[in-house]
């Protein structure tokens, strides 16, 4: 290796630090956004049991925000992306299913900013995690010994 230039594998663990880190903010900015939704709206709302639903989203994404950037591993890295996309899933099933989520329902017509924010910032983590684990496969295979 020449001075100044990376090789390969040093590229895609900086790939991978950089998504992990821009995904942990995004996953602290959703838990930030349910903590504020739970402490106006749905602090009281026991349908379904939405009220300990938002303080579960919260801290998982707390928790795998701080495991994102301590470890960046594989499975730490698939478990948020299931976290957020999960919890987009979770907020679209609410608003648009007539059933709602786990009995609780926010029907077409509701609007709020946060949730707008929450939906766009899971939906961009959940990308950015994506991409941050097919880098670690594309490596783990790479380095994989040939049979």
């Amino acid at each position: 290796m020449t001075t100044g230039t990376l090789s390969r594998p040093t590229s895609r663990v900086s790939a991978v630090t950089v998504l992990c880190i821009a995904a942990a903010l995004l996953m602290v900015v959703s838990g930030a956004i349910h903590l504020h939704l739970w402490d106006k709206y749905y602090r009281h709302v026991t349908i379904g049991h939405m009220n300990v639903a938002f303080l579960v989203q919260l801290s998982a994404a707390f928790l795998g925000a701080i495991a994102l950037v301590v470890w960046r591993a594989l499975l730490i890295v698939v478990a948020s992306a299931a976290l957020m996309a999960g919890t987009a899933v979770g907020y679209l099933i609410a608003r648009y299913r007539t059933a709602g989520l786990f009995g609780f329902s926010l029907g077409p017509h509701f609007s709020s900013p946060y949730a707008t924010w929450a939906l766009v910032v899971e939906v961009v983590a959940t990308a950015l995690l994506i991409v941050a684990a097919a880098i670690l496969v594309r490596a783990r295979a790479a380095s994989a010994p040939a049979v």
